[in-house]
């Protein structure tokens, strides 16, 4: 198992005013970043040093998708295949670290799947795959939909747990996010 962030990863949005929303958005093709690109992706652990090679992900390994500031609450995510795997690929979609800490987890613990669980990347190209939804109810009895609050700086997460690893999808992950504190 190995985590993999983004070359020059940074924060995917501003560090705003509460109350501003935004979609987070980014195309991964595992197929290119293979064949003529290992230099897109890092070891989460020395992000600024560009990998020379890359044959593609295994079961476990984790790529950090986006780093996101304390306040970000995730209202909503998605994910639309471009390119089907070609064999069993699901991924698991979350917060990987357990010393970020979010609302609806406990401060030592870490949810994996907390946005998204076993999400297929081999569905028919075009497919969109919805993420969670968490009912909630507030103190007052109103129902709403939630995923969860960052209340530390930390990372969306995704998690390969297929065997056959991932080494041809493309697809777009994408995140409706607001900031809330």
């Amino acid at each position: 198992m190995a985590s993999y962030a983004f070359t020059g990863r940074g924060a995917a949005l501003p560090y705003q005013d509460p109350g501003s929303t935004m979609v987070l958005h980014r195309e991964i093709d595992v197929a290119d970043i293979v064949a003529n690109n290992p230099g897109k992706l890092a070891l989460a652990a020395s992000p600024q040093t560009a990998l020379s090679s890359f044959t593609g992900f295994v079961q476990n390994d984790i790529l950090e998708v986006f780093e996101v500031p304390a306040g970000t609450a995730i209202l909503m995510m998605g994910v639309r295949v471009q390119t089907q795997e070609g064999a069993a690929c699901l991924i698991d979609v979350g917060c990987v670290s357990a010393t970020q800490t979010m609302l609806n987890v406990a401060a030592t613990s870490a949810d994996p799947d907390s946005f998204g669980d076993a999400l297929d990347l081999n569905t028919a190209a075009n497919t969109q795959i919805p993420g969670q939804t968490v009912e909630v109810t507030d103190m007052n009895g109103i129902a709403g939909r939630a995923l969860d609050c960052y209340v530390t700086d930390g990372s969306i997460d995704l998690t390969v747990m297929s065997s056959g690893g991932m080494g041809t999808a493309k697809f777009d992950i994408f995140f409706h996010v607001a900031k809330v504190f």
